[in-house]
């Protein structure tokens, strides 16, 4: 047997096993509301920089007046091209699978939002929002809910799931009037998004389990031969 073969034959065996693992009673209930979580992070993350706008922009770009919210909108279009490493990263999720990346892209969100709390320059702020540029494209969440509920009932719990994160957007406004004493204590506001997302991120870990879809997806493509 070749090396690829036996690496193969590993890989074949290791998803046989993740498959055959037996889903504890409201495993579905439990993933649906880890993934509400996960969502509503991600949304957060996307929309948290325009919500907070003038603030950051007042504090970062101070010394350019009137036009500091104009700098931070080109500071934002410099962070897109981030946005063009997606396309090498994101496929990787049919081979490593869904799970890996699920993890990956909520902490990495989370990451990026305590980076910025923790900036105390422009430069280390530029590096956090790029990062959250890197990361919020990836829907990892959208793909694992639609590979894990049933067909049947599939759109209502994603249209319930997208409700509950769009409704977590509505946490900023409030982190901004219960944290905020002045303008310039902006960064506070991503410190409990990036706390909640770290701890979805590490709960995902430790408790989902791989989609079924995936894994017998993948099991599909390493059966076959090298002709097929």
């Amino acid at each position: 047997m070749t090396k690829k073969e036996l690496s193969r034959q590993r890989e074949i065996e290791k998803w046989e096993r993740e498959r055959a693992k037996p889903k504890k009673n409201g495993y579905f209930a439990w993933l649906v509301f880890v993934i509400c979580l996960i969502y509503a992070t991600d949304e957060i993350a996307s929309q948290i920089g325009p919500l907070m706008k003038t603030e950051i922009a007042n504090d970062l770009f101070a010394s350019f007046g009137e036009s500091s919210v104009g700098m931070l909108d080109i500071l934002g279009v410099m962070a897109i091209p981030f946005q063009v490493v997606c396309m090498f990263y994101k496929p990787l999720a049919d081979k490593w699978g869904r799970k890996t990346f699920l993890v990956i892209n909520t902490f990495g969100m989370s990451l990026s939002m305590l980076f910025i709390f923790l900036s105390d320059s422009l430069w280390l702020y530029f590096i956090g929002a790029c990062m959250i540029q890197f990361f919020i494209p990836h829907d990892m969440h959208v793909v694992y809910i639609m590979e894990t509920a049933p067909s049947k009932h599939r759109a209502r719990i994603y249209a319930s799931i997208k409700f509950f994160a769009n409704m977590g957007v509505m946490l900023v406004p409030l982190l901004r009037r219960t944290l905020m004493h002045s303008a310039s204590e902006w960064r506070i506001v991503f410190l409990i998004p990036a706390i909640i997302g770290l701890v979805c991120s590490t709960v995902a870990l430790l408790t989902a389990r791989e989609t079924d879809a995936f894994i017998d997806s993948r099991l599909r493509y390493l059966k076959m031969t090298d002709e097929e």
